[in-house]
């Protein structure tokens, strides 16, 4: 009975010394998913994805694209992306304009911010 309670499929197990470790582990090769279009940065159990490109079509298909193919990666290996926390933010230098993206997954709209916290730890 006690190992019903703590069976574990897939995944790694929540609240686990090496959870956190395993978890980064599983995750790994992302950035192998979309070298071509993005920069991921992983920390912990969030991504975010650096996109650039001075091409404003280009501009607009590379986060779809993006977030296809690690939507695509997320599913193979029985992850979830919440589009309930998935937004983007554009920056632009004062000299250009902004370019009006229009960035949907599955039929649903991701929402562009102004700003966020972005959570990095640096090496020494």
């Amino acid at each position: 009975m006690l190992q019903k309670c703590f069976s574990n499929k897939n995944g790694v197990p929540h609240g686990s010394l090496l959870g956190p470790l395993l978890f980064l582990l599983y995750v790994n090769d992302v950035p192998n998913v979309i070298p071509d279009i993005s920069n991921p940065v992983l920390y912990a159990d969030d991504t975010s994805l650096i996109i650039t490109n001075s091409d404003s079509q280009m501009f607009e298909k590379d986060p779809n694209t993006a977030i296809l193919q690690l939507n695509r990666w997320f599913k193979s290996n029985l992850l979830l992306l919440n589009l309930e926390k998935t937004y983007f933010l554009q920056f632009s230098t004062k000299n250009t304009n902004a370019t009006d993206l229009h960035i949907s997954y599955e039929n649903r709209q991701i929402s562009g911010i102004h700003n966020t916290k972005f959570i990095m730890a640096l090496p020494y």
